[in-house]
């Protein structure tokens, strides 16, 4: 195994991904860890795997912050500027804040309000400049998706930065109450159906007398995700908030229906089921900001791998039910 300097640029970016993936901090990234952090929505269970022992060059079954490095710089392509960027800006932001924190609460109020200012059209800038890289993600993301045999695609889900504005917070909360307060019967019928056919499926439960459609225009199908979250008992409350965050979120993009939660007290256990209205819908969701964020800030509460569970029904079902 080569070694890689901790000077060299693009280093300090993967040890800060190294240590959120490593999520029990023992200097290792295990294969469980791996399929939780790097899991993306495209590639199967099966491909997740083959990475991880092509990264695994000593073949001990884990994978160390030098074996990280050494392959993602091996497929730097045409990204290695930026990582350096991003570097140079994180030692320029740590440089400023701390000269702001040393002189702020002396300062008079005119420089007060100049810093906040100031401060305010730099996270602006920022998300100027992180829109572009935010699309080309999720460019990438739906024609690979689209390119990838449908079985693959049904077979693996992933399990993730939402926008954090006050007054879409608010649109948010606003958007999902009235939904609740006018709908709640209706849709809580449509999700414990949804939910009990996904049980049977699951249980591999033979389903005698069903109704049979003969229809040839209905080939539009709703998406169903069934996901299970298992998750650390002193971490329950920072997930709820989390799961809150990512709802009110979620609610607001195009192509979703409905999310119902339970949980399981006993087993310290949270079922989301996700309703969305088309693969489109789902791919676009997957490949955005609020779903990475939900992911990547769930990655410490888990006490295991989230797992799920996708099926596709009719739209006109769940219309009309």
């Amino acid at each position: 195994m080569s070694s890689t300097s901790s000077s060299e640029p693009g280093f300090a970016v993967f040890a800060d991904i190294f240590r959120r993936a490593d999520k029990n901090d023992d200097g290792e990234i295990s294969l469980e860890e791996f399929r939780v952090f790097f899991r993306d929505g495209v590639l199967t269970a099966e491909e997740i795997d083959a990475l991880f022992h092509a990264i695994d060059t000593d073949k001990n079954l884990s994978v160390d912050c030098t074996e990280l490095s050494n392959f993602f710089r091996g497929h730097w392509g045409k990204v290695q500027p930026l990582f350096g960027a991003i570097e140079g800006v994180n030692k320029t932001i740590a440089d400023v804040l701390n000269g702001i924190a040393a002189s702020y609460d002396t300062s008079d109020h005119v420089s007060q309000f100049t810093t906040r200012f100031l401060l305010r059209e730099i996270v602006s800038q920022f998300d100027s400049i992180q829109s572009p890289i935010v699309s080309a993600h999720q460019t990438l993301f739906e024609r690979t998706l689209a390119a990838k045999p449908a079985p693959a695609r049904s077979s693996e889900f992933a399990v993730a930065d939402a926008t954090t504005e006050r007054g879409r917070r608010v649109k948010n909360q606003q958007s999902t109450q009235a939904l609740a307060d006018g709908n709640s019967h209706a849709l809580q019928a449509q999700v414990d159906r949804l939910a009990a056919l996904l049980g049977r499926l699951e249980g591999k439960v033979a389903v005698t007398a069903i109704s049979e459609e003969d229809t040839d225009t209905d080939t539009v199908a709703i998406v169903l995700f069934k996901r299970d979250f298992v998750v650390l008992p002193d971490k329950i409350d920072n997930f709820r908030k989390s799961l809150q965050t990512y709802h009110a979120s979620s609610s607001e993009e195009e192509g979703f229906l409905h999310f119902y939660t339970r949980h399981s007290p006993s087993k310290s256990q949270f079922t989301l089921y996700e309703i969305w209205d088309s693969d489109k819908a789902t791919a676009g969701h997957f490949a955005g900001r609020n779903f990475r964020h939900f992911q990547r800030a769930n990655i410490e509460a888990l006490a295991a791998p989230e797992t799920s569970t996708r099926i596709e029904l009719p739209a006109s079902w769940w219309v009309s039910a």
